[in-house]
């Protein structure tokens, strides 16, 4: 399912979001668009009109398919270039194509979020929308796709491409041209840190993601106030600037706003084991499997209908993304090489520790996992799991 001209409405008829004396929010459908009241300076990322400007009036973010859209609608979105079709969905709204800028997402834009922080003088709002479970990645990372003279090309073998962070930034005062740069630098570094306090995992490495292939922005800062008169430019929205932390802090908070909505990223999908642990193939399935291999039947059946419980408690959980650590600072070269499986029986060892509720038990773990020494992680893992639990359950038992 696209969107159509005549499934639209005017972008006028829409929603109200929010309403200031600079600019006006409002939903239509699968549109979010702001209507900028007076003159704005715009840098965005948008094929169509996009770079710097101070003569837009338009800026927009539309869901302009399904998450995974059928044949039918991928044919029609390619035989559209992006100017076609830029010039189709600004008709369907009713506003001018030459005064607009577009962003598009696959995302729902009911899950929007709406986030405002002022200091002084000083407003920000951002409009965030954001879906990072299939296509989140990590700087670097090997990528699919490369663009020549011709068009685009596939370099290996493609991958599901669904997810985009999409942000508008909005700022009451004037910046000079290379303070709105800036602010863009700014803006990017705040949503990698809302990815990072939320763990997101890149879907093309072990790392953790910095966003996703396909982000987008928008940055307006308003060149007049709303008597018209011109606005003092200001020069700095870097990191130690008051309107850098307004620009972090707006950002972080939209960001995770809309990743609760749109991929449910809360406490309880981030308090998780597994969660923690799956940039690095351990899942519960795995977990399981591996348990069931190693110990006595009736204490996997204990195990089994007690995994949920184990791996979202708060203490087990800590053990895991402290193992999530020792495998990032692995990665980056950060600690030794020949340290890291000294570390992983270490905090396996803890990890029992915390499963059997007995912190006297630690000498007497870390020399059970010292004999597997040259295990994997997963392993080292799942014995724990077993030395922890059993213990546990033989007290239990004792006690009773």
């Amino acid at each position: 399912m696209h969107s159509s001209v005549k499934d639209q409405q005017p972008l006028h008829n829409g929603f109200p979001l929010l309403q200031t004396e600079l600019f006006t929010i409002k939903q239509q459908g699968r549109f979010i668009g702001i209507n900028l009241l007076h003159r704005h300076r715009v840098l965005s990322s948008c094929p169509i009109n996009g770079g710097l400007s101070d003569d837009l009036t338009y800026l927009v973010n539309h869901q302009s398919c399904d998450p995974v859209p059928e044949s039918a609608h991928s044919s029609y979105l390619n035989s559209l270039s992006a100017s076609q079709y830029h010039q189709l969905q600004c008709r369907g709204l009713g506003i001018p194509e030459h005064k607009t800028v577009l962003l598009n997402t696959a995302v729902n834009m009911n899950n929007h979020a709406v986030v405002q922080h002022s200091y002084k003088d000083l407003c920000v709002t951002v409009i965030a929308t954001a879906g990072v479970e299939s296509n989140a990645l990590c700087a670097g990372d090997k990528t699919s796709w490369h663009e020549n003279d011709n068009g685009i090309e596939s370099c290996i073998e493609t991958h599901q491409q669904a997810g985009t962070i999409n942000l508008i930034l909005l700022i009451n005062r004037a910046l000079s041209k290379g303070a709105v740069a800036r602010a863009a630098v700014t803006l990017c570094e705040a949503k990698t840190e809302a990815l990072r306090r939320l763990a997101v995992k890149s879907n093309y490495s072990a790392r953790l993601a910095t966003g996703t292939g396909t982000d987008q922005y928008i940055i307006a800062s308003a060149l007049e106030d709303a008597q018209k008169k011109k606005l003092t430019e200001r020069q700095w929205s870097g990191g130690h600037s008051k309107l850098g932390e307004l620009i972090a802090l707006s950002s972080i908070e939209a960001v995770h706003s809309a990743l609760r909505k749109q991929n449910g990223f809360d406490q309880v999908k981030t308090q998780h084991f597994c969660y923690a642990l799956a940039r690095f193939s351990i899942t519960q399935e795995r977990l399981l499997a591996q348990i069931k291999e190693s110990c006595a039947p009736s204490l996997y059946t204990h195990i089994e209908n007690n995994i949920e419980v184990l791996l979202s408690d708060p203490l087990v959980v800590s053990s895991a993304y402290a193992l999530a650590s020792i495998e990032d600072n692995l990665l980056s070269n950060t600690i030794a090489g020949g340290t890291a499986q000294q570390q992983r029986i270490n905090q396996c060892a803890l990890l029992s520790v915390s499963l059997s509720v007995n912190m006297t038990l630690f000498e007497q773990f870390h020399q059970q996992l010292r004999t597997f020494i040259q295990a994997d992680l997963s392993t080292l893992i799942s014995r724990a799991f077993i030395l922890g639990i059993e213990q546990k359950w033989q007290f239990n038992r004792q006690s009773n």
